[in-house]
């Protein structure tokens, strides 16, 4: 399947929402779907492919919510021993078990009339969540090791790669503490789905790092890219990319580069001539060589005027992209030092 470079006009209130970048109707409504649920204060479970926002969708709906200005607390499940959650979601009392030298707070208790995110919860251990549900349903909090109860009001917000309905089926999550934290369910889209969307991100991640902008080139190989990783591998490919770039404008050779530093060499192919291929090639050598035509000739063993020859049918072709990176520029070429001939 061939993916062309999406033209994009975003519009400006609807395209940023509280750290959220996009404005695909996927985005858009995801957006709207947040305005409405951070006025239900019950449980909401946001699920989607890793690196494609989630934490940042739970942080919307505390900010949007009547808790926005008390605690917003995290924790990632994922990994973690059963005793260890237990201990830094429920706080513990001193002598609860061996390292435990003082009583704590857990971050339940810390949430109070706020946002407790629990990152990875596909992995909540079945021992810990009939535990949740009850602290849950009565709002009563034991301490590990206590006896004692705390009333807490908070509001949770839990994270997955899963759909939770799948995670009920498959036995991860009993029935009945899916059910509960299904009060509302919102999905982030992967970054694939929201292809046209590629343009706003990488120039708003770029500007806001002070790098170059990245060219046209650039853009149309990030869009053809299939982003398993999603934004925060988006992210990640820019920043090696400007690394590789050097301080001139992202190109696609740079992204390329950089894809293949992460592991990920290959892009979606795109059907072109062969003229095409090569004037793409040609292009994108002269704007990693930020527009000089001396330094570019010389990597493509070609002359200057052949260069320009190459360059011209796309630079005069109406619509087409030519060299965006910076003006074309001519150096003179470095004179050789004259060889000294030792008297014989």
């Amino acid at each position: 399947m061939t993916h062309q470079a999406v033209e994009w006009s975003p519009q400006p209130e609807r395209s940023s929402f509280h750290g959220l970048l996009g404005a695909h109707p996927l985005m858009v409504a995801l957006y709207d779907a947040i305005r409405r649920a951070a006025r239900f204060d019950v449980p909401a479970v946001v699920w989607g492919p890793t690196g494609a926002g989630k934490e940042l969708v739970a942080r919307a709906l505390h900010q949007l919510g009547r808790s926005a200005v008390k605690p917003f607390c995290a924790i990632a499940v994922a990994g973690l021993p059963e005793s260890l959650v237990e201990a830094e979601l429920f706080g513990h009392v001193r002598g609860a078990f061996t390292g435990a030298l003082s009583s704590r707070a857990g971050l339940v208790q810390t949430a109070h009339e706020g946002t407790l995110f629990i990152d990875e919860a596909a992995d909540v251990a079945p021992a810990v969540q009939p535990k949740l549900l009850r602290l849950l349903e009565t709002g009563e909090l034991r301490r590990v090791g206590s006896s004692e109860t705390t009333r807490v009001r908070f509001r949770l917000v839990a994270a997955t790669q899963i759909a939770p309905a799948d995670l009920v089926k498959s036995g991860r999550w009993r029935e009945d503490f899916g059910q509960r934290l299904m009060g509302i369910v919102l999905r982030v889209p992967a970054l694939h789905e929201h292809r046209s969307d590629i343009p706003l991100l990488a120039e708003a991640y770029s500007t806001d790092r002070g790098w170059e902008r990245p060219s046209a080139s650039a853009l149309t190989a990030l869009q053809r890219h299939s982003w398993p990783g999603n934004v925060r591998e988006l992210q990640q490919v820019l920043a090696r990319a400007a690394f590789h770039a050097d301080g001139c404008s992202v190109t696609s050779a740079h992204v390329r580069a950089a894809l293949e530093d992460g592991g990920f060499s290959e892009l979606v192919p795109a059907r072109r001539t062969l003229a095409a291929a090569i004037e793409r090639h040609v292009r994108e050598v002269v704007e990693s060589c930020c527009g000089d035509v001396t330094r570019a000739a010389a990597l493509l063993a070609i002359s200057r005027r052949h260069v320009y020859r190459l360059l011209k049918p796309a630079r005069s072709a109406p619509g087409a992209i030519g060299v965006t990176s910076c003006a074309l520029r001519v150096t003179a070429p470095r004179a050789e030092p004259p060889q000294v001939v030792p008297n014989s």
